[in-house]
Parts: C-alpha cells; sequence; structure tokens
C-alpha cells in the first residue's frame, strides 16, 4: 500500500512538474522583451514557494497515521514503528527532495533557453544577459575570440594542464 502511495505521489509530483514548466515557460514567453519580464532569479523564487517538497513528506505522515487509524478502527493494535514504516517514508521523502529538484532544474533551464533565444546578435559579438547594456567584449567573448585567434596556443595549454594534472596525479 506505501509503495504505491509513493508511485501515485511520484506520479503526480511528475504531472505538476510538467504543467509548472509550460506555464513557467508560456508566462515568460509572454512578457520576454518588456521591462515587466522577471530575472531568473525572481521567477525560481516564485517556482521554490510554490515547489516544496516538505509538504510531500507531511502528506506522507498523514497517510501512514490514516492507516493506523484505520486498522485501529477495526480493533487491531497497529504501531507504525512496528511495521518499519520508517523505510517507506525515507524513500517518500528522498523521492519528493529529488523530484522537485529536478523540476526547478527544468524550470531553470526553460527559462534559460528563452533568455538564450531572446539574445541579439550584434556582428561578431553576442549580447550576453546580465552584461551591461553597450558594453561588448565579455570574459566570454574574449575568450572566444582568443581562442578562435590562437588555436594551437590553447591546445599547448591544454597538453600542459593535463601533463601536470598526470605528474601531480
Amino acid at each position: 500500500m506505501l509503495t504505491s502511495y509513493n508511485a501515485e505521489v511520484a506520479a503526480e509530483l511528475n504531472r505538476y512538474g510538467d504543467v509548472l514548466v509550460a506555464e513557467v515557460t508560456s508566462v515568460l514567453e509572454r512578457v520576454a522583451g518588456s521591462a515587466q519580464a522577471p530575472s531568473t532569479d525572481a521567477a525560481m523564487a516564485i517556482v521554490a514557494g510554490v515547489l516544496q517538497p516538505e509538504l510531500y513528506v507531511k502528506r506522507f505522515a498523514l497517510f501512514a497515521e490514516g492507516i493506523a487509524h484505520r486498522v485501529q478502527g477495526y480493533g487491531i493494535a497497529f504501531d507504525l514503528g512496528e511495521h518499519r514504516v520508517d523505510i517507506p517514508k525515507g524513500l517518500a521523502e528522498v523521492d519528493a527532495i529529488n523530484r522537485c529538484a529536478r523540476i526547478r532544474a527544468r524550470v531553470a533551464t526553460s527559462i534559460d533557453k528563452l533568455y538564450l533565444t531572446a539574445l541579439r546578435l550584434e556582428g561578431d559579438v553576442v549580447a550576453v544577459r546580465g552584461a551591461p547594456q553597450g558594453q561588448k567584449g565579455g570574459l566570454y567573448d574574449r575568450a572566444n575570440r582568443y581562442c578562435r585567434e590562437h588555436p594551437f596556443m590553447v591546445t599547448a595549454i591544454g597538453l600542459a594542464a593535463s601533463l601536470l594534472f598526470f605528474l601531480l596525479g
């Protein structure tokens, strides 16, 4: 019974994650490019507020207590500790935490995809989100330019670093 409960909660979290990712993406697509477009941190703070694994842990505890209460209603002594409910409870807790973390990662990925598709190419330089407007030559741009202009030097540095790690390891 507890295993099927955990499977149903996992399926519910998966469905909720799919809907949450779709809704966040839909909202951000509508406001993309406007002055009201939230930052990634603001959007993730909202997601963290609606996606709380602690609620699923409490829900499992209430479910287990409900089973004990129902069985005791038939006059049967039922001790949760005696029936090792702690093992499925631990599995449910870890699963809820991991699934919520995966959902948050999926939301962050979809937000990043939206922002990356919104980037404009300005000549040979890509405008990086978060960089001051009009500033060309950010860290990544300079690194990319150096790699294009000096491919042999990049290869030599990589080989030297590999050799150093080999000798130290």
